[in-house]
C-alpha cells in the first residue's frame, strides 16, 4: 500500500519495501527470486522456454526491450499467475513460457514485485540472461536497430564509442578487426 502525505506545496510517497525489519535493527530483504540455479540459462534455436519467479507479493515480467517492442514476438509469450497457500514465505508465483524459441529472443528476462519500474532495484527485482543459440545467428540483435542482419552505429573521431556486441551463446569469441589487423579480442 502507498501513501501520499502532502505538507503545502511538498509531498512524500511512503512505500511498501518488499522486506522487514527483524527484533535486533536489521532490515532483511525479500526480493523476488527465480526458480533457477544460475544467472544465465542457455537454449537452442526451436527449444521451449518455461522460467517461475516466485514473490512475497505479487510478481510480473518484464521482458528483453527486443521483444516488447515487437508485439508479435511478445505475443508468443505466455504469462501464468498464481497464488500457492502451500508456501507461506513465497506465495505470489509467476511463470513465462513460450514455444520455438527463435536467436532474437535471446536477452535479459526480469521478474519484479508490480508496481516495480526500476530494474536495477535489489530488493525488487530479479533477472535471469537467456540465450538462444542458432548456429546461424551468433549475434542477437541489437535492441538499439531496428535491423536484425547488420548493425548501423555511428562512430566519431576521437570519441569513446561502445559497439553494441550480443551473442546468442556465452561461449562466442568475438574479435574487432581494423583492415585486417587484430584490435581487441
Amino acid at each position: 500500500m502507498n501513501l501520499i502525505l502532502s505538507f503545502g506545496s511538498v509531498a512524500f510517497i511512503i512505500f511498501r519495501m518488499s522486506g522487514i525489519v527483524s527484533a535486533d535493527g536489521v532490515y532483511l530483504i525479500y526480493p523476488p527470486f527465480i526458480a533457477t540455479s544460475t544467472s544465465q540459462i542457455v537454449l537452442n534455436h526451436g527449444d521451449n522456454l518455461t522460467i517461475e519467479c516466485r514473490g512475497r507479493y505479487p510478481v510480473r515480467w518484464i521482458l528483453p526491450n527486443n521483444l516488447v517492442e515487437n508485439e508479435a514476438k511478445q505475443n508468443r509469450f505466455t504469462h501464468l499467475d498464481e497464488v500457492s497457500v502451500q508456501d507461506a514465505d513465497y506465495p505470489f508465483r509467476s511463470s513465462i513460457l513460450a514455444q520455438v524459441l527463435e536467436y532474437s529472443d535471446t536477452g535479459m528476462f526480469h521478474c519484479a514485485y508490480n508496481g516495480t519500474y526500476d530494474l536495477n532495484s535489489l530488493d525488487n527485482v530479479s533477472s535471469v540472461y537467456v540465450f538462444v543459440f542458432d548456429e546461424n545467428h551468433l549475434f542477437a540483435p541489437v535492441e538499439s536497430s531496428p535491423y536484425l542482419d547488420f548493425i548501423i552505429h555511428p562512430i566519431h573521431q576521437h570519441k569513446e564509442s561502445v559497439i553494441p556486441c550480443r551473442t546468442t551463446h556465452p561461449l562466442v569469441n568475438v574479435s574487432l578487426f581494423k583492415q585486417h589487423t587484430l584490435v581487441w579480442i
